[in-house]
């Protein structure tokens, strides 16, 4: 008797576990504006279409013009991608977008799924002020559980992106050591979604989970 199988096809793509990226969810064209300080000269590629990567100036602003509906992927090599200064953050855009795949591909292009290990201030004011930020959700910190990580790692992420409405938060072994999370979600929406990993005892309030959201846990 021959017995029929059946497989399910899982199609694995950028937004799943791939490149960090932005996407236009705007209805107009906006433009991309990532800060490349003098004193933060960053290794930076960027495509629009998954194929063909340009690599970016260093030391001046990057500004790029993005489609409505749109994606920009971005990867580098870099030991931090922190803004030159706090005042502007930066990563921003001027529409709306969300941001998704992994935060690490800006550090390495080629190791970012298995992270264990994160610099001083590595993404410090990485979004500070982006008001047009709607969500962060698919934005993932690697398939490993990060073991270490240096002071104000990912201090004020997300600070002032006052329309943010849904966060995925890092696998980390000890919750906000080294500082590293200090107000990292600070001056979000007032109501929103953070999908957190299970087993680890993460605070309310603006060093963890903001006040009034919805906790889901992946």
């Amino acid at each position: 008797m021959l017995t029929k199988k059946y497989y399910k096809m899982i199609r694995v793509s950028y937004e799943d576990e791939g490149y960090f990226y932005i996407k236009n969810v705007d209805s107009t064209a906006g433009t991309l504006y990532i800060d490349q300080g003098s004193n933060f000269n960053k290794n930076l590629e960027y495509t629009m279409d998954g194929v063909n990567w340009t690599t970016a100036q260093t030391g001046v602003p990057f500004e790029l013009v993005v489609p409505a509906g749109a994606k920009v992927y971005l990867r580098g090599n870099n030991t931090t991608f922190q803004a030159s200064s706090y005042v502007n953050g930066c990563i921003k855009m001027d529409v709306n977008h969300i941001v998704g795949g992994s935060i690490f591909s800006l550090l390495s292009k080629t190791s970012y799924t298995n992270v264990t290990s994160v610099a001083n201030q590595a993404f410090m004011y990485l979004f500070r002020g982006d008001t047009k930020l709607l969500s962060a959700e698919n934005m993932i910190f690697g398939n490993s559980t990060i073991t270490s990580y240096g002071q104000w790692a990912f201090a004020q992420l997300f600070y002032s992106c006052s329309n943010l409405t849904s966060v995925r938060a890092p696998k980390v072994n000890t919750w906000g050591q080294n500082q590293a999370m200090d107000n990292w979600v600070q001056g979000v929406a007032a109501n929103g979604t953070i999908y957190t990993p299970s087993g680890i005892d993460i605070p309310t309030g603006t060093n963890g989970i903001p006040s009034n959201w919805t906790v889901v846990n992946y």
